[in-house]
């Protein structure tokens, strides 16, 4: 029955008869769980705070995939139970690129040095990096005010993209150095909206209403109409009119 209610999208039925089940039928609840799409309850226990019920369900769970196991990383990273995450990535037999993205922006997002050291030692040693996680880096260091980490690293990545750009420019911004953010914003190969939308309103953030006035006439009409920009441009004209 649980089986039939997680596979039609039933998750609070599902959860019900979960429940209402005692906890030493245990033998029963293996042959229940292992055909079903266990990572879909795990997902809605998930979502709805039931963080050790969607564990239990792992735990009693026979036939596990790489979903299942991902889902439930991925309920202890958003909870910040970083170490519980970490006991259940060391446990799985196969891990692939997406799990360590989780955890390791697990780490990078719970803030501080000592988590952040955490995730880079991991990052070390990962057989292959793709450019979501270099940028995660990048921004993790940004937020901890270590500017020469992050450019250190951005320097060292094999390729570039455009949010690789928008996050050492916007790190650049968050720690206040506004002159290495435009720096980096005018040597990008390629820019978007929201690049400069981000500039912009750094600099606005920052006092530098001149800087901001400069850019947005030197690089935005070829943005022009776009939502994001003309806030941007609101902005400044509302502070300048004070």
């Amino acid at each position: 029955m649980i089986s039939g209610y997680a596979k039609n999208g039933r998750m609070e039925d599902a959860l019900r008869l979960f429940n209402s089940i005692p906890e030493n039928v245990s033998s029963s609840m293996k042959i229940l769980s292992s055909s079903s799409k266990s990572e879909k309850l795990i997902a809605h226990l998930i979502r709805t705070n039931g963080l050790s019920k969607a564990r239990a369900v792992l735990d009693i769970a026979e036939l596990r995939n790489t979903s299942t196991w991902n889902s439930m990383i991925n309920g202890y990273v958003k909870w910040r139970e970083i170490a519980t995450a970490w006991e259940l990535f060391d446990e799985m037999p196969n891990r692939d690129v997406v799990l360590w993205n989780l955890i390791i922006s697990g780490y990078v997002s719970c803030g501080g040095s000592k988590f952040l050291e955490e995730g880079k030692k991991l990052f070390d040693v990962m057989s292959e990096r793709d450019c979501v996680l270099w940028n995660k880096m990048i921004s993790g260091y940004a937020k901890n005010g270590r500017m020469e980490d992050m450019l250190r690293l951005f320097n060292s990545m094999p390729q570039w993209d455009v949010v690789s750009w928008n996050a050492i420019v916007s790190g650049f911004l968050q720690n206040r150095d506004m002159a290495r953010a435009i720096d980096f914003f005018e040597r990008m190969p390629e820019r978007d909206c929201a690049s400069l939308s981000a500039l912009v309103c750094g600099l606005i953030q920052n006092g530098e209403l001149d800087e901001a006035a400069i850019i947005l006439v030197k690089f935005g009409n070829k943005y022009n109409g776009r939502e994001d920009l003309v806030r941007a441009y609101n902005t400044l004209i509302a502070i300048r009119a004070r």
